[in-house]
C-alpha cells in the first residue's frame, strides 16, 4: 500500500529495535538531521513514529509521536508532523494551518533546518508545493546525508507527474539510498503505472527484504500479485501482513476483493463484515461499508447496494468527517440509482453531494458523468466530463476514457477510439470500452480477450485497499459484452 498523505511523513532515520538495514539507508554520506528534543527516548520515539507513518502503520505511528509529545510536550518538530493529514487526518485546512503555525511558533531552540523543514509541512498542508519545495531543497543543502528529508523533497518532486517519470526520478534517488523501504514501496506502484512490470516486482521483492517486521510490504506484494491477476498467491501474502501487524487493516478487505475477483460475493461480504467490526477508526469502517456495497452491487442486488451505501452515508455524518468521505457515498448512490434507472434520483444523490462537498470537484463531476452515462442522458455527461477535465491536472487521462465513453454513447467509435489511443492503457473502465470498440470492429476474438482480463481484475484501487467505483462499472459493463 502506498499513500501521498505519508509522503509529508519523512524525516531522519529509523531506530532502534529495527533491522540494521531499516536502521541506516546507505547514502552518499554527509550531514543527517539533528532533532532538538530534551529527550533521547522522545526523539527515538518521534524518528519510529515516522517510519511507521511512511510504511503504512498508523497506529502504531501515532502511538510514538504521541509517546514523542508525552516524553517532551515542547518537541517543535514532533507538534509540527502531529498536525500534518498523516497523523490528523480529520483536520480542516484552517485548523490545520493554525495548528501548524503554533508548533512553527514554540520551535524557539530548533536548529534552521527544522524549522525549514516545519515551515514545508506547514505550505505542503496548504498547497503552496513550489513553495515548500525550494524550502525542502534548502533543507536537503543543509543535511546532504539525510536520506528522509533527501526522500521527502523527491516525493514532492515526482507528485503528479507522468508514471515513467516518477520511476525515473525514485531510481535517482534509489541510486543514493538503496535501502530506503518507503521509496522501495513507491517505486513498485510507479513502475507497474509505468508499465515496467519487471521493476515492480523487482522493488517489491526488494521492499520484502528491507522492512520484513512491517505488514504494509507483505501488502504491496500482494497487490502486485493482484495487479498481475494471481490472486491465490497474493492471499500468503496478506495472511503475513496480519500476522505481521495485528493492527494492520488492510486484510479483511484485500481478502475480499480477492474473493470479489474470483467470484465468491458470500465470502467477501464476510471479509468485510469482519473488516468494519475490527476498524479501530472512522475511516476504516467507512472503506469497508463501501466494499460491502460494492459486493452487493457485483452480486447484482443493486438494492442491498443501496441500503449499504446509505450505511455509509449515515456513517460519515455521525463521525463528521470531512466533506469528501461525507460525499462520496451520494456520489456513489448516483451511479447505483443510474443502473436501476431511476433518472429522478440520480439528479437528487448529485445535489446532496455537491451541497456537501462542491460541484466542481474531481469526485462529483467523475461520479456525474458515470452516472449521467449509466443513464442515457449523453447530453448530461458530456457537461459533466467537460466539468471534470477543467478541475482536474491537465493530461489527466481520465478525460480521454470519460470522452471516449460519451462517443460510444453517441455511437461514434471512431471517435471513441481516438480517445482511447491516448487514455491510460492500465486503467479498467478504458479496457472495457476498448473492448467496445474492437467489437464493434468485428474484432470479436480481441474482445473477449480482454472482456476476460476485466472480469479477473480487482477492482479495488492500485495503490491501496480503497474501492475503484469505476472499475466497478467496468466489470458490470464487460458482464454485458
Amino acid at each position: 500500500m502506498w499513500s501521498r498523505l505519508t509522503a509529508v511523513a519523512v524525516v531522519s532515520g529509523f531506530v532502534v529495535a529495527l533491522p540494521l538495514r531499516a536502521q541506516a539507508p546507505s547514502s552518499t554520506g554527509g550531514a543527517r538531521l539533528e532533532l532538538t528534543s530534551s529527550s533521547e527516548d522522545a526523539k527515538a520515539a518521534f524518528r519510529l513514529a515516522l517510519f511507521h507513518a511512511l510504511n503504512q502503520s498508523p497506529v502504531h505511528a501515532t502511538t510514538n509521536l504521541d509517546k514523542a509529545l508525552a516524553l517532551d510536550p515542547e518537541f517543535g518538530l514532533a507538534l509540527a508532523y502531529r498536525s500534518t493529514p498523516a497523523f490528523s487526518p480529520g483536520v480542516d485546512a484552517a485548523e490545520r494551518g493554525r495548528r501548524l503555525s503554533d508548533a512553527i511558533g514554540r520551535m524557539t531552540k530548533a536548529s534552521a533546518a527544522e524549522m525549514l523543514l516545519a515551515v514545508s509541512l506547514r505550505e505542503i498542508a496548504a498547497g503552496r508545493t513550489e513553495v515548500a519545495k525550494q524550502l525542502l531543497r534548502a533543507v536537503s543543502d543543509m543535511v546532504p546525508g539525510d536520506p528522509d528529508v533527501a526522500y521527502l523533497l523527491a516525493s514532492q518532486q515526482i507528485a503528479g507527474r507522468p508514471p515513467a517519470e516518477a520511476q525515473q526520478g525514485l531510481r535517482t534517488f534509489l541510486a543514493r539510498f538503496p535501502d530506503h523501504a518507503a521509496a522501495q514501496n513507491q517505486m513498485a506502484y510507479s513502475s507497474w503505472a509505468a508499465g515496467d512490470r519487471a521493476a515492480a516486482f523487482a522493488a517489491g521483492e526488494r521492499y520484502l527484504q528491507v522492512a520484513p517486521m512491517l505488514a504494509n510490504p507483505h501488502d504491496t506484494y500482494a497487490d502486485l500479485l493482484l495487479l498481475d491477476r494471481r490472486p491465490d498467491e497474493a492471499v500468503p501474502h496478506v495472511t503475513k501482513a496480519m500476522e505481521a501487524d495485528p493492527t494492520y487493516a488492510g486484510g479483511h478487505q484485500k481478502l475480499g476483493a480477492i474473493d470479489l475477483m474470483k467470484g465468491n460475493s458470500a465470502s467477501a461480504l464476510s471479509h468485510f463484515g469482519a473488516g468494519r467490526d475490527a476498524a479501530r477508526t472512522p475511516a476504516a469502517k467507512l472503506e469497508n461499508q463501501h466494499w460491502i456495497a460494492v459486493a452487493h452491487v457485483l452480486d447484482r442486488n443493486l438494492k442491498a447496494a443501496m441500503a449499504a451505501l446509505g450505511e455509509a452515508a449515515t456513517l460519515a455524518e455521525s463521525e463528521k468527517l470531512p466533506a469528501g468521505p461525507r460525499a462520496l457515498p451520494h456520489q456513489r448512490m448516483a451511479v447505483v440509482e443510474a443502473l436501476l434507472g431511476n433518472r429522478a434520483a440520480v439528479q437528487a444523490h448529485l445535489d446532496k453531494s455537491a451541497e456537501i462537498g462542491g460541484a466542481s470537484t474531481g469526485g462529483q463531476t467523475a461520479h456525474a458523468t458515470i452516472a449521467f452515462a449509466s443513464i442515457g442522458d449523453i447530453a448530461a455527461a458530456r457537461n459533466a466530463a467537460a466539468e471534470f477535465a477543467k478541475v482536474v491536472a491537465p493530461g489527466n487521462p481520465a478525460v480521454r476514457t470519460f470522452n471516449a465513453l460519451i462517443a460510444l454513447l453517441a455511437k461514434d467509435v471512431a471517435a471513441a477510439s481516438a480517445e482511447l489511443a491516448n487514455a491510460n492503457p492500465n486503467d479498467l473502465l478504458a479496457k472495457e470500452l476498448r473492448a467496445e470498440v474492437l467489437k464493434s470492429q468485428g474484432k470479436t476474438a480481441e474482445a473477449k480477450q480482454l472482456r476476460a482480463e476485466i472480469l479477473s481484475s480487482s477492482v479495488k484501487q492500485d495503490g491501496n485497499n480503497a474501492v475503484n467505483f469505476f472499475n466497478v462499472v467496468a466489470r458490470l459493463r464487460a458482464d454485458k459484452l
